[in-house]
């Protein structure tokens, strides 16, 4: 997928999130660099909040379950989930985003 086609889906995701009660003021992609490593395809998603967070968990499940139902084929591109305050100060950040270890092996 390229960038303009994932910023296109994620405007359109978190606009209409936005039109059920304002959320988040800016949503933007930062490009992940793993050791040196640039054009790696994996972005933070980097959001604003304009809402008061009561937990940083619960935030980020929030996120990536609206991703995961409205923007699933977009999702594998999020290497993680940064949250701001209203001031610009890192409030929540994930350092990434475990999909699978030995403990939840693909159990049913």
């Amino acid at each position: 997928m390229d960038t303009k086609a994932l910023i296109t889906k994620l405007h359109d995701v978190f606009c209409d999130k936005n039109k059920e009660g304002k959320k988040y003021v800016q949503v933007w992609l930062e490009e992940e660099n793993f050791d040196g490593l640039y054009k790696s395809g994996k972005y933070a998603l980097c959001l604003k909040a304009q809402h008061d967070i009561d937990s940083c968990l619960d935030e980020t499940e929030d996120i990536l379950n609206l991703l995961s139902e409205k923007a699933k084929d977009e999702l594998e591109f999020i290497w993680r989930v940064i949250i701001f305050d209203m001031e610009d100060n890192i409030h929540c950040e994930t350092e990434e985003l475990l999909v699978l270890d030995e403990k939840n092996n693909c159990q049913s």
